[in-house]
């Protein structure tokens, strides 16, 4: 009987969210009785005591920096050191130092407990990375991130990775000898005059746009539900073009011949690149 299957799965519903109520209601039971039943312990609000780390840009090789809630923005270096600006509180820290491989590592380090991560956070002071790097230093830049945004202007690196889950990404003016691999997943991402051997750009939900962007070699810009756009450097002639898009425009051609693999894919959204000469 239809009826009778629909009423029964509807029941089903019924007990499965009577059920997680439940647990839900049990957890927060249990936390507050961690705090001494003090309603106060539960709020998230902290302070946070600014903190830098500085060292010499010829004993880096590689920078690699892991974050959860923060941005991470390059600067320029008024010195020939690299120096990092950040912020801790008695419940947020990093692990900072440089290894025997001339690496050097900056990572995110969360000491609370379980139960002191259900408050509401109130009024959270911007506790964004500033990497000042000196101006022609070039070392592998890793960069990556949960809930913040990536900034970089007029930088230089060997080669970039730069990973974001929730937020955007804003590469200006920068250089990468090698391969350039940019993505998010919830966020836009705009790249203004990148010159690098190769392009790797991706989103999930969010608008590619790329401004002059330069590459030796292979460019792919890929996204789902988003636009993709701006202009790259040489003629269409120079590339070999693979691009398409399933609810959208697409101005682009596929074409064979160039010498270097031009790949722009989107599902949800329009393709609009063009090329300076």
């Amino acid at each position: 009987n239809p009826k009778r299957g629909c009423l029964n799965m509807k029941k089903q519903i019924t007990v499965i969210g009577a059920i997680l109520v439940v647990v839900g209601l049990s957890l927060f039971a249990i936390a507050f009785a961690s705090v001494g039943f003090n309603p106060a312990k539960l709020n998230s609000q902290v302070s946070f005591e600014q903190k830098q780390f500085s060292v010499e840009a010829g004993k880096v090789q590689a920078l690699n920096i892991s974050d959860e809630n923060n941005t991470i923005e390059l600067t320029r270096a008024a010195d020939q050191n690299i120096t990092i600006t950040y912020y801790e509180s008695e419940k947020d820290r990093y692990e900072v130092g440089v290894d025997g491989n001339s690496r050097l590592s900056m990572r995110y380090v969360n000491d609370r407990r379980w139960y002191e991560r259900i408050g509401v956070e109130w009024g959270h002071p911007d506790t964004r990375i500033t990497v000042a790097l000196p101006e022609g230093f070039r070392c592998d830049l890793t960069l990556g991130t949960v809930n913040g945004s990536i900034r970089a202007d007029g930088q230089a690196a060997g080669s970039l990775q730069a990973t974001v889950t929730n937020g955007d990404i804003r590469l200006t003016g920068v250089s990468v000898d090698q391969e350039a691999t940019v993505s998010t997943v919830n966020g836009q991402i705009v790249l203004d005059s990148l010159a690098a051997g190769s392009i790797s750009v991706s989103s999930v939900n969010g608008r590619v746009q790329v401004n002059g962007a330069s590459s030796k070699g292979a460019v792919t810009l890929s996204t789902t539900n988003g636009s993709i756009s701006g202009t790259l450097a040489g003629s269409a002639s120079d590339y070999t073009v693979s691009a398409g898009t399933v609810n959208g425009t697409n101005n682009l051609t596929n074409s064979t011949g160039g010498t270097k693999p031009l790949s722009v894919h989107t599902t949800n959204g329009s393709i609009d690149i063009k090329f300076q000469s």
